[in-house]
């Protein structure tokens, strides 16, 4: 593949640029409203937002979630940033269970990461789908 067909792949915002622009400002909006007022969900909103503007291919699909997390990796340094000069985090954070929840974490983001790439995005886009559904499940019981 050519250079400058590479270069016009990889931006998701072909097309109608306008409309797709108003789809992800207002999806960035709202996952940072929803990181700094719960500290998550924002990271369901930027892959709606991102799914909504993003070609329909294979290669798309699955950097969909790794493109998610582009955004919300620093929306969530900001929101701990706040959280932090506003005193919300506790004295003892890196203290006992914090430390186990946080080593697996990293963990299980590397393991995720790397089968990611292994796996079809019609998966992946229902695995997603079906956490949302049980996390929202699971908040309301």
């Amino acid at each position: 593949m050519k250079r400058g067909a590479q270069a016009e792949k990889t931006l998701f915002l072909r097309g109608d640029t306008r409309k797709k622009l108003v789809i992800i400002s207002i999806g960035g909006a709202l996952a940072g409203f929803c990181n700094g007022l719960l500290g998550a969900g924002g990271g369901i909103i930027a892959v709606l937002a991102l799914s909504a503007v993003l070609p329909r291919d294979e290669e798309s699909r699955r950097s969909l979630y790794a493109n998610a997390l582009c955004i919300m990796l620093p929306l969530s340094v900001l929101t701990l940033v706040t959280y932090a000069v506003r005193g919300r985090i506790p004295s003892d954070f890196l203290a006992g269970d914090y430390v186990g929840i946080l080593l697996g974490g990293v963990i299980g983001g590397l393991l995720g990461a790397v089968v990611l790439g292994k796996l079809k995005s019609d998966f992946t886009d229902r695995l997603f789908a079906v956490l949302t559904v049980i996390s929202g499940v699971l908040m309301i019981v």
